[in-house]
């Protein structure tokens, strides 16, 4: 019966506890003196060490391997260029949980060029495009369905709207 006792006082006392552990991490970039914000909060320029929280809770070896559980520790570090050095912002999504062996590493490229898409995709029905016929204008909307940027009902949409603008 003490034992049982006893038991059941060290499952009360564990389902209760919680743990907190501030994981380090470098912050590094190209150029350097990038502005470090952690979910919207400046913590100062690169280089630099921040601290991020991993907490964890006792759930017990029947829920979770180890007993432990991790709560969400997931944090958008971003860095953005300095005055000096104009370049582009980044932001990485880092768990601070996952590190293996602390301090874990970031490392932003502020030099890189901006990423723009290859190709513009017109899609106003409401003006002929270089003066293509009606046929060229459904030939296009249905290669954009086909290659998937135009749902069933939007090609359908257009296709009406395109005929009705066209005149037939």
């Amino acid at each position: 019966m003490h034992k049982l006792a006893l038991l059941s006082l060290v499952i009360w006392f564990l389902s209760g506890c919680a743990s907190a552990t501030m994981v380090p991490f470098t912050v590094d970039s190209t150029p350097q003196g990038g502005q470090i914000d952690v979910n919207g909060v400046t913590l100062g320029t690169t280089p630099m060490e921040i601290q991020l929280q991993c907490s964890k809770r006792w759930v017990g070896v029947a829920v979770a391997p180890g007993g432990w559980a991790y709560d969400n520790a997931i944090y958008d570090v971003t860095v953005y260029p300095s005055r000096n050095n104009p370049g582009v912002s980044q932001t990485k999504r880092v768990n601070a949980c996952q590190v293996k062996n602390p301090p874990g590493h970031l490392f932003f490229d502020l030099a890189l060029d901006p990423v723009s898409p290859r190709q513009r995709i017109d899609l106003d029905v409401n003006r002929k495009p270089n003066g293509s016929s009606l046929e060229e204008t459904l030939l296009s909307l249905k290669r954009l369905r086909d290659q998937g940027f135009l749902t069933e009902q939007e090609y359908h949409e257009k296709v009406d709207k395109a005929l009705k603008e066209l005149g037939r």
